[in-house]
């Protein structure tokens, strides 16, 4: 299985929802991209996971899956 770097490496996804914010964990996996907030919901009255917040994914520069990267 792949790990989520290559995965968003190849598939280029446009957008990104997380729990309260971007985790400090994923700050490297997408550093390719300019977040930019689009949305913010109010779910749960739980501290974890009390909103859940939208990103639209805007590349950086040109990305293109590294060799050998197929589905």
């Amino acid at each position: 299985m792949q790990d989520m770097a290559k995965k968003v490496l190849f598939y280029q996804p446009g957008w990104y929802l997380a729990w309260n914010g971007i985790a400090e964990e994923n700050n490297t996996l997408l550093s390719l991209f300019r977040l930019q907030q689009v949305a913010s919901y109010a779910v749960f009255d739980d501290d974890d996971r009390n909103k859940l917040v939208l990103y639209n994914m805007v590349p950086r520069a040109a990305i293109s899956p590294p060799l050998g990267i197929s589905e």
